[in-house]
């Protein structure tokens, strides 16, 4: 019976999402299931079909089960990715999770594009897979089971506590930099650069960077890439993972500068405004152009 009701009920917030006071009715929706199957995992275990492609997606998860109720787990970038992505480009997810956003770019770069997904986490990665074959995207979306950095080699991974108040785990926040509140081990796993995988990569067009922290060591594993092609660049800008990694905002922002990007923080429907480098905000999805 709750399963045929959350079916039922999360099939019309996905399509009313975007309708003036949705949101107050979604989120009490979602605190309940989800900490429903945060206890039942074995039937949390969802396909859905959403913006032009099937995700398989586990509710238990907060990312996943924000994609169910919601449509995205977060709206504004997948605004951008619309506005930006046209038919044939060449689409890198970094930190590419089970494959939101690699799905609906393969959606928008169509069968004369490519997206290149990487995702260093083994069950994250095998769910990724899933995902692209069952939207037979083999073709479009090649997936790489490594995390991209400023060097080759092996890292710890490290996730956050494992349950958030929903008692749902936290999938999204795995990262490379323990901290008090992120200190549980995973796994090892393997490093490599985006300039050490060009001879097996076509070069992007769009580079989506969301890897907790090691943001700016994606950036420097890629400049000559950056040099040669001047790709867009989605970039999460958080104040606090980039500390537990031992460099600052500016830092970022000193790097890109070398290549003269142009920054814009990424706001509701994808709509841009200029960055005060002034007043740097906390945590914000940047387009660097």
């Amino acid at each position: 019976m709750i399963d045929t009701l959350s079916n039922v009920l999360s099939s019309v917030t996905r399509k009313t999402a975007f309708i003036p006071g949705m949101y107050f009715i979604t989120k009490p929706l979602h605190k309940i299931f989800t900490r429903h199957y945060s206890k039942d995992e074995k039937n949390a275990w969802r396909t859905i079909s959403l913006n032009g492609y099937k995700m398989k997606l586990n509710l238990a998860h907060r990312m996943a089960s924000l994609v169910y109720w919601r449509g995205a787990h977060e709206w504004a970038p997948m605004f951008l990715m619309q506005n930006e992505l046209k038919k044939g480009m060449v689409f890198y997810d970094i930190g590419a999770n089970i494959g939101e956003f690699s799905l609906f770019s393969a959606h928008l770069v169509g069968a004369e594009g490519k997206v290149y997904s990487f995702e260093p986490m083994n069950e994250t990665f095998e769910v990724l897979k899933e995902n692209i074959a069952l939207n037979k995207y083999e073709d479009r979306i090649t997936p790489f089971h490594i995390a991209l950095s400023d060097n080759n080699g092996e890292a710890d991974l490290f996730a956050a506590t494992e349950h958030n108040d929903l008692g749902a785990l936290e999938d999204g926040l795995h990262t490379l930099y323990a901290t008090n509140d992120r200190s549980i081990f995973l796994q090892k796993i393997k490093l490599e650069t985006v300039d050490s995988k060009q001879a097996e990569l076509s070069p992007p067009d769009f580079m989506k960077i969301d890897v907790e922290g090691a943001e700016l060591h994606v950036l420097k594993g890629a400049a000559e890439t950056i040099r040669k092609h001047h790709p867009k660049i989605m970039l999460e800008f958080n104040r606090d993972t980039f500390e537990a990694a031992g460099y600052t905002q500016k830092d970022v922002l000193d790097f890109l500068g070398l290549f003269n990007y142009k920054l814009y923080i990424i706001e509701n429907r994808g709509k841009l405004a200029n960055l005060d480098t002034s007043n740097l905000p906390e945590l914000v999805n940047l387009l660097c152009v």
